[in-house]
């Protein structure tokens, strides 16, 4: 008997399954037998629950709607990432979605703020486009579904996002919105965002003027951020993109940046800065970033009165001083143990490097200077002790710094240049009896007679784990790198006055021979150093 039983049981199992594929003539999609049988039954739920883009069928099956479609999503986000395209075909699935889209958000059109049902709505519309960021952001690594990247769904997004504005719990969804714009910029039919063939810079870059203009309402930081970096995005890539959002970034990303600045602060003063303000912060510096050499300089050159274009800019003149007084406040804020603050301060050092002279003339005078030198402190030590030696990782932390400060010793005004000079050098070399000596050259060491000859090669006053020792011994470790040898013997060099015998003295022959050599003054001082050297 058992036998028989387990040959009708092989028998069954190698008989081939008569199941046919699913198929649904509203939504025009397929779906195929697989493993996945639990995702697949809940899709053709959603199909024969939203057959059309109706309100009445949606406000009917609102609650079912939301509850299968979260489950969808969940099953989704988790376990089936891969499965949409693969199990589905796409058109299927767009159609769906752009059903309980539209239906939701012609509802929401008509409703008030305060029920509990536009909540719902929302709900439901927030899992539509976090599929929808997961569908762009899975397939748009083939590149063969041609069908996520169209000015259609843009003009459903939009919707959405104005639908949901006036409602207060809407700050998820509006992110979610956001975040499936910004996956489908990555590509469009072959086409970056260099191309101006791209659809988002049609019609003048109309699209990217909305998601600019939206940034004026009331949204979340996360929502902020994300269109900030679709606009930087657009802007650094695309020439023609960057001329047509020129006034409306201006006019919109510093007082969204003050704001920013301003919310981080009470934060700080609260002992809990949040990731998502400082996120916020990262991204609007990084538009200033590349926006601000072209106004920051306007009124400085007086280009801001002949240039049309910055006569558009209503108040430009305010807009210019404020981005300096939010610089200076980010520049002072304090660190955090989770290092949240650091890159924001970092941000603000690469702006500086390209603004007016008048800018780091404010700095020196507001006594700014120290929070510079704090953060000089703190690469040197990461370079030197915690051996971050990666030359990408030097060029843009610790290089900038380095620039900016030699901004300042070479500041025109004399008062104000001669302040900086003694700012930066007290900090760098603390002015103590034996720093005096140094500096007008009466120091006398005894030294053996031995070492005579070697006596010029060490530097003088330069204890361990200071800041002035870690610059003296980046003199030789990075010697034969340009790009931080060049700006850190400037530096040093300037500190001394441009004077040899005391550059010598403070750090050593030894260390500083590659300046001197640069400088074209290293003959006048090779009488006294060793054969060898």
């Amino acid at each position: 008997m058992a036998l028989e039983q387990k040959r009708a049981l092989e028998a069954e199992s190698a008989r081939p399954s008569k199941e046919k594929p699913c198929r649904n003539s509203r939504c025009g999609q397929r779906l195929q037998p697989n493993k996945n049988m639990k995702l697949q039954e809940k899709y053709t739920v959603l199909c024969k629950l939203v057959p059309s883009s109706t309100q009445h069928v949606m406000a009917r099956t609102a609650q079912t709607v939301n509850e299968v479609l979260g489950e969808f999503l969940e099953e989704i986000s988790c376990k089936y990432q891969a499965s949409i395209g693969k199990v589905y075909e796409v058109d299927g699935v767009l159609k769906m979605l752009d059903n309980v889209c539209e239906a939701c958000t012609s509802i929401l059109e008509n409703m008030k703020d305060g029920s509990a049902e536009v909540y719902a709505y929302i709900s439901t519309l927030t899992k539509v486009f976090t599929v929808y960021k997961i569908m762009l952001r899975e397939e748009d690594a083939s590149g063969k579904n041609e069908e996520l990247y169209n000015t259609e769904f843009l003009a459903v997004a939009f919707r959405t996002l104005n639908a949901t504005i006036p409602f207060s719990g809407s700050f998820g969804c509006q992110t979610a919105v956001m975040s499936s714009i910004n996956n489908m910029l990555i590509s469009y039919k072959s086409l970056g965002l260099q191309n101006d063939g791209h659809f988002f810079f049609h019609n003048n870059c109309y699209y990217a003027k909305l998601i600019l203009k939206s940034m004026r309402r009331k949204c979340s930081a996360k929502c902020l951020t994300v269109a900030s970096n679709i606009i930087y995005r657009c802007s650094a890539l695309n020439p023609k993109c960057f001329q047509a959002l020129f006034v409306d970034v201006i006019t919109i990303i510093v007082p969204t940046l003050a704001a920013s600045c301003w919310m981080l602060k009470e934060q700080q003063q609260q002992g809990h800065p949040q990731e998502d303000c400082v996120g916020l912060l990262l991204a609007l510096l990084r538009i200033v970033h590349l926006y601000g050499p072209n106004y920051l300089n306007a009124t400085d050159t007086g280009t801001g009165v002949n240039d049309k274009k910055f006569g558009e800019i209503p108040n430009l003149i305010n807009l210019v001083s404020t981005t300096g007084v939010v610089l200076m406040e980010v520049l002072s804020l304090k660190l955090d143990l989770q290092n949240l603050i650091h890159p924001v301060k970092l941000s603000v050092v690469r702006i500086l490097i390209d603004v007016p002279e008048h800018y780091l003339m404010f700095l020196v005078e507001r006594k700014k200077t120290a929070h510079l030198l704090n953060l000089l402190s703190f690469e040197s030590e990461r370079i030197m002790v915690q051996n971050k030696k990666e030359e990408n990782y030097i060029a843009h932390n610790f290089v900038p710094i380095l620039l900016v400060l030699l901004r300042i010793l070479k500041i025109k005004d004399v008062t104000c240049g001669r302040l900086g000079r003694k700012q930066i050098k007290n900090y760098i070399f603390p002015p103590k009896e034996t720093s005096d000596s140094i500096e007008k050259g009466t120091l006398q060491q005894p030294t053996p007679p031995k070492a005579q000859k070697r006596q010029r090669m060490e530097p003088t006053d330069a204890p361990k784990f200071t800041l002035r020792r870690y610059l003296i011994d980046m003199l030789l470790e990075f010697s034969a790198s340009t790009n931080v040898i060049v700006p850190l013997g400037d530096l040093v060099y300037h500190l001394c006055d441009r004077d040899g015998d005391e550059l010598i003295r403070r750090c050593g022959l030894g260390y500083c021979a590659g300046v001197l050599q640069r400088q074209g003054a290293l003959g006048q001082f090779m009488k006294g150093a060793p054969s060898t050297f």
